[in-house]
């Protein structure tokens, strides 16, 4: 990593933001939130890209900005070097990192063990990746024929993701909406109409007498916890 550039500590932050490669709305929305700013202008110092960088690696400089624990802030330079040198270059490998910094805290830590938990150098092929996403299709076959484009992508990119934990998830979930659609072809006429909603039966009402001693049943949850409800219908990424 280099050294800091001292003659551009004087930029204006948009300036700083945008040459990091973060677009005009996001990095207007930044300069709007001081603490924020602060974090990110202190960053970009410390990985010395005063003078910009690429746009992937200012994204994950934003990301260090706003998440990176608050009780590993000793480990913060270090982390920026790998990202700097692209040898964490993708979301989830940040993630990671994040995990086992805060867990290390201001104490120092084994630096392979530290790359073997962020994946640093290991690449995972195109190729690997449409192996592992064939594969989660082969055992899910039967649902995917049956639910169509009804099908939850999420899901399906979960599966492929817990098996290639490395893989540019990008890449991924392009590879899944072009199976679905070689896999399934144009939509029909059935697809095309909105599932029915089921109603909800009320339940049947038992009259019992109340006492003291009582206490009601805990009411059933509604809700349907997705963490892959970001991802828009399979529908709606149907490109082949």
């Amino acid at each position: 990593m280099g050294v800091k550039d001292e003659s551009n500590t004087e930029q204006p932050p948009l300036d700083l933001f945008l040459k990091i490669g973060l677009d005009e709305r996001t990095a207007k929305n930044t300069i709007a939130n001081n603490k924020v700013t602060a974090n990110l202008t202190t960053v970009i110092h410390e990985a010395a890209v005063t003078d910009g960088c690429d746009r992937t690696v200012g994204n994950l400089l934003y990301t260090v900005a706003t998440k990176f624990p608050a009780n590993a802030l000793v480990h913060r330079p270090t982390l920026l070097k790998y990202i700097v040198l692209l040898k964490i270059k993708t979301p989830a490998q940040l993630e990671a990192a994040f995990s086992f910094l805060a867990a290390s805290a201001s104490e120092s830590f084994n630096v392979s063990e530290f790359e073997k938990t962020c994946g640093v150098g290991v690449e995972v092929s195109v190729e690997d990746m449409e192996h592992t996403v064939n594969e989660i299709f082969g055992e899910n076959n039967n649902a995917i024929l049956e639910q169509r484009y009804l099908t939850n992508v999420g899901v399906l990119f979960g599966h492929v993701r817990r098996r290639q934990p490395w893989g540019d998830p990008k890449i991924v979930k392009e590879l899944i909406d072009a199976k679905l659609c070689v896999l399934l072809g144009e939509k029909t006429a059935a697809d095309k109409e909105k599932p029915i909603k089921k109603k909800k039966e009320k339940p049947v009402k038992v009259e019992e007498k109340a006492t003291a001693e009582d206490t009601p049943p805990p009411k059933p949850s509604d809700e349907e916890l997705n963490p892959f409800s970001v991802f828009a219908s399979p529908e709606e990424n149907c490109k082949i």
